[in-house]
């Protein structure tokens, strides 16, 4: 059976008769009564008693009716949360983030896009945490944050903001007053970084592995405040992106410099497939992402 068999057998029931029933199914009564036919030899039971001109429905025929009409209802619903979805109305918008450090400044950015479009429910995929390009690709979110290069043709790369990795640390560290630091510097240290799978690993980590086995220990933590809460408090140095460390407040615990003399910078953007079928909701939030990091890094120009 199909959703067109239970429509056919609950306009008969609700009709009481093929010609009536067939007028609503824009079916003639004869195709009408030999599509039925069929079903009921298909499914080897009958479904409708034929008094006189009038059909009833036996205990097989109540049984589809009562169970078809859940399918019908929720086929319908289905139908229209799709064509909402394709409008941009009450739909869901899965987006995919790099790294965990973007959710110091993306939640305002989701705050002002959920108060002009509060028909889009924004879910953050967990498991796309390291791999959005991929996720993206194959269909499990709608939007990636990035932080790396990226140059696939079958993507839309919209730039946000360029930011910088820099070493932090205890004002009572030998690195306070440093200009920069190198990875030969971080011999012997205990160095807290921001954990990454290494088949995802990018300039960072090939600045460490030179250096990798003669650290004190290298610790990866997905959070960044625990990074600085162990740097300021003396238990070793961390890498982290310059504007973590922007507030006065964080300026008086801890102290930063560069990391390599020319510093190493990174590469913030916003993707989506490259295909007519992206969620125009997609688009509106990939411009308040351009909108709000422009500001925010304006802002902090200012400062």
């Amino acid at each position: 059976m199909d959703l067109k068999h239970l429509r056919l057998i609950r306009a008969v029931a609700e009709r009481g008769g093929l010609t009536a029933a067939g007028r609503e199914l824009y079916l003639s009564q004869p195709a009408l009564s030999q599509q039925l036919a069929n079903i009921e030899a298909d499914l080897g039971v009958q479904l409708f008693h034929r008094i006189g001109k009038r059909m009833v429905p036996t205990a097989a025929g109540k049984l589809a009716v009562e169970m078809g009409e859940g399918l019908l209802a929720g086929m319908q619903h289905l139908e229209e949360r799709l064509r909402q979805n394709a409008r941009g109305v009450s739909c869901e918008l899965r987006l995919g983030i790099q790294c965990y450090t973007a959710l110091h400044w993306l939640p305002s950015v989701m705050a002002g896009f959920h108060r002009a479009h509060r028909h889009v429910e924004l879910k953050i995929i967990s498991d796309a945490t390291h791999e959005p390009e991929r996720a993206l690709l194959e269909g499990r979110i709608d939007v990636g944050v990035l932080n790396g290069q990226v140059r696939d043709p079958r993507l839309v790369i919209k730039k946000l903001f360029d930011d910088e990795l820099v070493v932090i640390c205890a004002a009572s560290h030998r690195f306070a007053k440093r200009q920069c630091v190198t990875p030969e510097d971080l011999i012997g240290e205990q160095v807290f970084v921001y954990s990454t799978p290494r088949d995802h690993a990018g300039s960072l980590d090939s600045l460490l592995s030179p250096v990798r086995g003669r650290l004190g220990r290298l610790t990866e933590i997905q959070w960044t405040d625990p990074i600085i809460a162990f740097a300021s408090e003396g238990m070793g140095v961390g890498i982290v992106p310059n504007w973590v460390v922007s507030t006065t407040a964080l300026r008086k615990k801890i102290r930063y410099t560069r990391f390599m003399p020319e510093g190493l910078r990174r590469t913030w953007s916003a993707a989506t497939l490259a295909t007519a079928s992206v969620p125009e909701p997609a688009a509106h939030f990939v411009q308040a992402l351009v909108n709000a990091t422009q500001r925010m890094h304006k802002s902090s120009r200012r400062r």
